[in-house]
């Protein structure tokens, strides 16, 4: 049953994948300004969160967090050069690593 562990990653990469390559649609109310990083903090925050509580291997999870860190340049990249109506942006991305980071810096206090 630890495999099921895995599935709230997988579905969380998915969302994200989902979110980042869909192309905007125009907004008639414009969101407060920082709103949108506070979202990819959200966004990788909760992965790391996943990350971390889905194993106790020190390795698996050095693994993981990385091909998030990866995860998180990728989708800038193909935002930039793939999507439609849609740019990568380096602010981004650091928002996207903060939100990786953040869970890293409680780790020993989170219970898996």
């Amino acid at each position: 049953m630890k495999l099921l562990r895995w599935v709230p990653i997988f579905l969380w990469v998915l969302i994200i994948c989902w979110l980042s390559f869909s192309p905007l649609q125009e907004l008639k109310i414009k969101p407060p300004i920082g709103a949108d990083k506070v979202a990819h903090i959200v966004m990788y925050g909760i992965l790391s969160f996943l990350i971390l509580w889905s194993t106790k291997i020190k390795q698996t999870k050095f693994v993981l967090i990385l091909f998030g860190f990866l995860m998180a340049g990728g989708t800038e990249i193909v935002q930039h050069t793939l999507i439609t109506n849609r740019t990568g942006d380096v602010f981004d991305f650091i928002a996207n690593c903060i939100g990786l980071t953040i869970p890293l810096l409680f780790a020993g206090r989170i219970k898996t």
